[in-house]
């Protein structure tokens, strides 16, 4: 939307509706956050860093569009282009890191369960499957 021409009409309007898919990730990214965040008061605090971040965000983003960069704003259109890029890295990488850890955690409690069935008399609790 912001680099076709003037003249494009149907890349401007598909430019519109790929900007309105930048709204989802951060439901995902609050969703992961909550999910991935152990204890009730690091998650609140984690939710609350993500949402200063997506308000600082709110404020500056308006003011990358500066009346002298008339009528093509291409200083607010390249910081546009550069923050979505960024958020969907991020979201990648949230993505692997989370996975990673995920497989580890399962690693873990399978070595675990595998010792229990070879030592019956350790109790879930020991084992640190039941906390």
């Amino acid at each position: 939307m912001s680099f076709v021409p003037q003249s494009n009409y149907g890349g401007k309007l598909a430019g519109i509706y790929l900007i309105n898919t930048m709204v989802a990730p951060t439901a995902v990214i609050f969703s992961w956050v909550g999910a991935n965040t152990a204890g009730y008061t690091k998650r609140i605090g984690t939710n609350a860093m993500v949402a200063v971040g997506f308000g600082i965000a709110n404020i500056i983003g308006p003011q990358t569009f500066q009346a002298r960069d008339a009528p093509n704003y291409l200083p607010a259109k390249i910081t546009v282009f550069a923050a979505a890029g960024g958020a969907m890295l991020v979201t990648v990488l949230l993505r692997l890191l989370y996975a990673h850890r995920n497989a580890s955690t399962q690693k873990i409690r399978d070595a675990q369960l595998a010792e229990l069935a070879v030592a019956p008399e350790l109790t879930l609790a020991r084992c640190n499957i039941i906390r």
